[in-house]
């Protein structure tokens, strides 16, 4: 199932927020896809999430970025 979000969520709706603080910003963006005609069916399923989030920090002195992308089934 999860190959097959990847490769077909629509975001429909999105949302971005920033964050500052512990010496770090991360920002994530949260979407959300309700057409599920191209996604392996699985009971109660109604909206797929993704949350793309990027933290940019320094360690050992260095700057450095990490990006990390995140997949929820929802029922609502």
């Amino acid at each position: 199932m999860h190959k097959s979000v990847q490769a077909n969520f629509i975001a429909e709706a999105s949302y971005t927020e920033l964050s500052k603080g512990h010496g770090r910003l991360e920002k994530r963006v949260v979407s959300l896809c309700t057409t599920l005609d191209t996604i392996k069916p699985w009971p109660g399923l109604k909206t797929l999430v993704r949350v793309e989030s990027e933290r940019q920090f320094n360690y050992g002195g260095q700057p450095r970025r990490e990006t990390e992308t995140r997949y929820y089934i929802a029922s609502f």
